[in-house]
């Protein structure tokens, strides 16, 4: 049974590649967000940003849901590797607020 979870384990810290981030504004609101910067991230250098907006079956509160369908593309080793961007990933919170 535990092997079987070894997968699962794995997917978990995989993701825990994106860095969880939380932007408040000026009055007071907050919206988490995850953040994935590539292996070669150099932060004198600039980058392109892809937004990746989720789907409203991933809206939610624990700024984890958003990265249940798609975050996995972007944490291929050649993805990783080779395309020169940042990947942000914001959470819509469920119920909205916005």
């Amino acid at each position: 049974m535990a092997l079987l979870l070894l997968p699962l384990a794995a997917n978990a810290q995989e993701l825990n590649l994106f860095q969880k981030h939380t932007f408040t504004t000026a009055d007071g609101k907050t919206l988490p967000y995850r953040i994935l910067f590539q292996e070669s991230y150099d932060k004198t250098q600039k980058y392109p940003l892809l937004l990746f907006l989720h789907g409203a079956g991933e809206r939610g509160n624990d700024n984890k849901k958003q990265l249940v369908h798609g975050a996995k593309l972007f944490l291929s080793e050649a993805g990783r590797r080779d395309f020169p961007g940042i990947i942000l990933v914001p959470a819509y919170l469920y119920p909205s607020k916005y």
